[in-house]
């Protein structure tokens, strides 16, 4: 498990929350692989899912180009989102073997 501090940016009016690359690929989030969603007042899970295994939406790591090869990309970017983080900057992340856990950090 790793944990590491992200900053909580903005996106057409809702609070966004960015991972690339290398996170995710710790986590086995790769390119077009199946996740859930779920908040709760005191988290965000991202937890890798086949399509068999549940009836919540399921979404799918996104694709950004690069000279090696796509790179995997999650963006969170929601009025749920924004709801979770209120006045938070930053956020707090655990990434683990098919999960990341999301918690908020620091307000401005």
């Amino acid at each position: 498990m790793k944990k590491h501090t992200f900053k909580v940016g903005f996106h057409r009016g809702n609070k966004r929350v960015w991972f690339q690359g290398g996170h995710l690929t710790l986590a086995s989030f790769e390119v077009a692989a199946p996740y859930t969603v779920t908040i709760t007042d005191t988290y965000i899970i991202l937890a890798l899912t086949s399509y068999a295994e549940v009836d919540a939406p399921i979404r799918k790591v996104s694709k950004k180009p690069s000279k090696s090869g796509p790179v995997p990309v999650i963006d969170l970017n929601s009025k749920k989102v924004s709801q979770f983080f209120g006045e938070a900057t930053q956020c707090n992340v655990e990434f683990g073997n098919g999960w990341i856990l999301i918690k908020t950090g620091a307000a401005a």
